[in-house]
């Protein structure tokens, strides 16, 4: 929902945007000491059935692009909400934040509900 309304504020990730993230993630995790998120990452691609580098070149890629655009969204929206009220804080966005995503769930809820009567009518 919350990468359907990104797109839907033409807001995009790249697949060189995404990779390069990727990329950086997994010099993060690579240099790493904290043996819990390696063997998390282990038993995660144990359970899916993957390489390490499959991982890497094609799930994460997708989901870190996924993860950029909605991250891109929620900057945006603050921009937008600091533009607003100068003198806002980070508790303040956070609530306004999580209101606007309740606020695409009910909308969404009813354009499902309408979108089905009008199926339903035909």
């Amino acid at each position: 929902m919350l990468e359907e309304e990104a797109e839907k504020q033409n807001i995009v990730v790249d697949e060189s945007e995404a990779e390069k993230f990727t990329k950086q993630m997994r010099q993060i995790l690579e240099q790493s000491s904290d043996e819990y998120a390696i063997q998390f990452l282990q038993d995660y691609l144990s359970a899916l059935g993957i390489s390490e580098n499959e991982y890497w070149n094609q799930y994460a890629v997708l989901a870190y692009k996924k993860a950029l655009k909605i991250s891109k969204l929620k900057q945006q929206f603050f921009n937008e909400q600091k533009a607003k009220t100068k003198d806002v804080n980070i508790d303040e966005l956070q609530k306004a934040w999580e209101k606007y995503q309740k606020d695409l769930v009910k909308k969404s809820k009813v354009e499902f509900i309408q979108g089905s009567i009008s199926e339903e009518r035909k």
